[in-house]
């Protein structure tokens, strides 16, 4: 359900929450969200989403494997309940537009849209401070994730800012190969801008305006993680 018709109870206290955590995603229906068929009756994205989390946030994580401190980092996630984990899912956290019974739009309130409005220009701050989850399944005839121009933002900004480790590493090298490969993570001069321009071309956008969005998004990241970087090295 969207964020307007969710109890109260559904939202925690992100002040009391051990974790934090943001979802990216590939929105499947622009106006739901989600879809539902025989073999997901609950929703494509939800179940998928779950399965995700359960791998780190329940039994499921102690059968991982690998080294010592990945099996203790394990442990520690599985004892956690689900009261202590806060997720951040955008259809269900921001006010949305939804479908009426005749397939008619129903647009934002005007408080809900200056609210969605006031939180959208800070959306990429917090996939640059929290643990990133990819959600990057789709179901057939949907374009895949990372065709998406702004999961692409969302990406890159959290691979930037090494979000990604800690609840998706398997999307790491991903974003070494789709993000910041040809040097667009390496340099920010015009050449750079120019790897960033093409690689955004490249991907879908149901609003083309927002490719020149994304394209300031990402280039900002790209300015403040060469920043971060030159702190790191004492480079001048």
């Amino acid at each position: 359900r969207r964020c307007q018709e969710l109890p109260p109870e559904a939202f925690g206290d992100p002040h009391k929450a051990w974790y934090l955590l943001i979802i990216s995603h590939r929105w499947i229906n622009r106006h739901s969200c989600d879809v539902c068929s025989e073999e997901y009756p609950e929703g494509f994205r939800l179940r998928t989403m779950l399965q995700k989390l359960d791998a780190y946030f329940s039994p499921m994580a102690l059968n991982s494997g690998g080294l010592l401190t990945k099996r203790f980092r394990a442990l520690c996630t599985a004892l956690v309940g689900d009261a202590d984990v806060l997720v951040f899912f955008d259809f269900m956290c921001l006010p949305q537009e939804a479908l009426d019974e005749n397939g008619d739009v129903v647009q934002r309130s005007t408080a809900d849209e200056h609210t969605f409005r006031r939180c959208l220009q800070h959306m990429g701050t917090l996939y640059s401070l929290f643990p990133v989850v990819v959600c990057d399944e789709t179901p057939p005839g949907t374009h895949p994730y990372w065709e998406s121009g702004w999961c692409f933002a969302e990406l890159s900004i959290a691979a930037a800012s090494d979000q990604l480790h800690q609840c998706s590493h398997e999307a790491v090298a991903c974003a070494a190969h789709t993000v910041w490969s040809s040097g667009i993570a390496d340099d920010t001069d015009a050449v750079a801008v120019e790897h960033l321009r093409v690689a955004v071309a490249k991907k879908r956008f149901f609003f083309e305006e927002d490719q020149q969005v994304v394209m300031r998004i990402i280039r900002n990241f790209m300015l403040k993680r060469a920043l971060v970087d030159a702190i790191r090295t004492k480079d001048s």
